[in-house]
């Protein structure tokens, strides 16, 4: 039996001996043991309190000397309890946690239900305590965070994107592991946004979106927030276009995220896909997989990648994949029934699509037409040329079908391409 709590707690963001707890927790619920299950909640519960506490910096209001105390006493294990307790229940002008009267007042509550199952009270405990208390976790537990931390948070993003203060490279998994304690869920879309500014900002010479550590260090923040949090963060990305699909087209596993949303689907595709240095295949085919493009627009975004992208050889599980869609069909349209491999910049940019192309597909007389007329003018992209060259000398049985086809259809011999023994008059030439 899989209960909702399990699925929630699961998907937070808390230490191991913490997540150990609960699932101790819920193995007593199941067992109908209602006061080992609530002891081992409640004790789950201190122990997120005491790891937020011990990651956090002093907060306003707090003397070092007394905060250092509070650290010291948490740590205790004669201590640990009360001391958690009494964090807790701190208020204005010296208080760690931003909490309401209110809030504080069940705190109190829930420990007093805790000396019930720890001193065998007679009090009775039942499933109906248990599933409170972790409703009262449910709705409360981003409340505890440590006042001022979100500052604190921020200036260590400062200096670790500051490379007058950290070299590149330095591992920041302590700051991604501290944000889901240390930020509320109303300050969060504020705090994307600054972090975004303090990385853009921190390189004056390459703008955020072309910078890696900027682009993982966000690609990160999926793996530790919520499905609540993780909603802010995509819209943070739709916000910033630009690193929004840098970030999709080295990180295609996000694009589920982003599924709902067909207007940015659609804008990705037709205006935004190809223009990063990173091939935008990966992406693109994870769009196809996931059936993103609608039918009736698969053969307009096959048409808008092939004529903007430099494209990169699949992979074998890509290739069937476009292959599947029509991609081939629409590439072959394009680069030899309308003739992009005579544009210069296009062909030489996909010189190798092209020949892997021939190499995987029939030779037919729309091929072949479109390379005699692309390298029987001087004006020939020579990069193309170069790879045909290579490719036809190599491949023997291509180049008798190529040439085959040429002569059948009385084409001229495209006498820029060494490999077919081309000549000024365009001679035919036996195979």
């Amino acid at each position: 039996m899989r209960i909702e709590f399990e699925d929630w707690i699961l998907s937070q963001k808390i230490s191991s001996t913490a997540q150990s707890l609960f699932e101790e927790a819920i193995a007593c619920y199941k067992a109908s043991a209602y006061r080992a299950a609530l002891l081992m909640s409640y004790l789950g519960f201190q122990t997120i309190i005491k790891d937020r506490i011990l990651i956090a910096n002093s907060p306003k209001g707090i003397p070092e000397g007394q905060w250092n105390s509070i650290v010291k006493n948490v740590q205790n294990d004669e201590q640990w309890d009360g001391s958690i307790y009494d964090a807790v229940q701190m208020k204005p002008p010296k208080s760690i946690f931003n909490l309401s009267d209110d809030v504080r007042q069940q705190i109190t509550y829930w420990k007093n239900r805790r000396n019930d199952c720890a001193h065998s009270k007679r009090n009775k405990i039942s499933f109906a305590h248990v599933e409170a208390f972790w409703m009262f976790l449910n709705s409360n537990l981003g409340k505890f965070v440590v006042d001022d931390s979100k500052e604190s948070l921020l200036n260590d993003i400062r200096i670790y994107f500051d490379r007058t203060q950290t070299p590149a490279g330095v591992d920041y998994s302590f700051i991604i592991e501290q944000i889901p304690g240390a930020i509320e869920l109303n300050e969060f879309s504020d705090f994307l946004e600054e972090t975004y500014k303090i990385i853009d900002d921190s390189d004056s010479k390459r703008p955020f979106y072309l910078r890696h550590d900027g682009i993982s260090f966000f690609y990160d923040l999926f793996n530790v927030t919520s499905d609540v949090t993780k909603e802010k963060l995509v819209t943070l990305l739709k916000s910033k276009e630009k690193l929004g699909i840098h970030l999709l087209t080295h990180y295609p596993n996000l694009l589920p995220y982003f599924a709902d949303d067909q207007i940015f689907i659609r804008n990705l595709w037709y205006r935004r896909i190809g223009y990063t240095s990173k091939s935008p295949m990966p992406l693109y085919c994870s769009l196809l997989r996931n059936k993103l493009i609608p039918k009736n627009e698969i053969i307009e975004a096959h048409k808008t990648l092939i004529e903007r992208s430099t494209l990169v050889l699949p992979s074998e599980e890509y290739f069937e994949l476009l292959k599947l869609t029509g991609f081939y069909d629409v590439f072959k349209n394009i680069a030899f029934e309308e003739g992009k491999i005579q544009f210069f910049n296009w062909a030489n940019l996909n010189a190798d699509f092209v020949v892997d192309y021939l190499a995987k597909f029939p030779i037919d007389k729309t091929v072949a037409s479109a390379i005699s007329n692309a390298f029987s003018s001087m004006h020939y992209p020579y990069d193309l040329r170069d790879r045909l060259d290579e490719f036809l000398s190599s491949n023997q049985d291509k180049r008798a079908e190529l040439l085959r086809e040429i002569n059948n259809n009385q084409f001229k011999i495209p006498k820029y391409l060494n490999s077919l023994g081309g000549n000024d008059k365009g001679d035919e030439i036996p195979f």
